[in-house]
């Protein structure tokens, strides 16, 4: 499903009132082998990941979603996919909101985080 505009920022509105809420505990990376060595490669922290998907991530960058995730590890959440560049790199973004009621938390799974391989099909660029 490709969604306009519009619902690509109020995706990314939820995320940044998900910051807002919870500035300490918002954001998880899902450990793949893909994601770290994408951090050790370029010498990427999780702060620059946070701040590439707070301050940087706008509804242009949205390649697709939402669409129900077929990773097990992720419960049927919802996932947005955005690419961006950041820090002179193009990155392939895939971000979910989780609700986690017996922690009363509300956060962002950072599902991959890694150079975009293969995209060029930006709907919105």
């Amino acid at each position: 499903m490709t969604a306009d505009l519009g619902e690509a920022e109020n995706f990314l509105d939820e995320v940044k009132e998900v910051i807002e809420n919870n500035p300490d505990n918002w954001f998880s990376l899902k450990p793949t082998k893909k994601n770290q060595e994408t951090l050790d490669v370029h010498g990427l922290t999780t702060k620059d990941m946070k701040r590439c998907i707070k301050e940087e991530l706008e509804p242009k960058d949205y390649l697709e979603g939402p669409k129900e995730c077929k990773d097990h590890s992720s419960h049927g959440h919802t996932i947005w996919v955005f690419g961006r560049k950041y820090l002179s790199i193009r990155f392939y973004i895939k971000l979910e909101i989780v609700n986690d009621p017996f922690e009363n938390l509300t956060a962002i799974n950072c599902l991959s985080f890694h150079e975009e391989e293969y995209r060029d099909d930006f709907p919105y660029k």
